[in-house]
């Protein structure tokens, strides 16, 4: 679904199943647990391929404006809280 295509690849970081298709799915994931290359092969190309796309300074930064951008929101749209006694 949606830009999965683009970020996993078919057999070589991951298996592709149809959205919506439980059947597709149930034997994507029996597959996987039972072929130890496939998912030693798969693990590691998944792996290899998030650090390269996504390394952590990246993911600090993205971090940082959405923790910024959820503060300032927050706070202008927050009624003000009273508490009674």
């Amino acid at each position: 679904m949606g830009s999965m295509p683009e970020i996993m690849v078919d057999e070589c970081n991951g298996l592709l199943f149809e959205a919506g298709n439980a059947l597709q799915l149930r034997a994507k994931v029996i597959r996987m647990f039972k072929d130890e290359e496939i998912f030693g092969r798969t693990w590691h190309a998944a792996r290899a391929s998030f650090l390269n796309k996504y390394p952590a300074e990246t993911n600090i930064e993205r971090l940082r404006v959405i923790y910024a951008e959820a503060s300032s929101t927050g706070s202008r749209k927050r009624e003000p809280t009273h508490v009674g006694i």
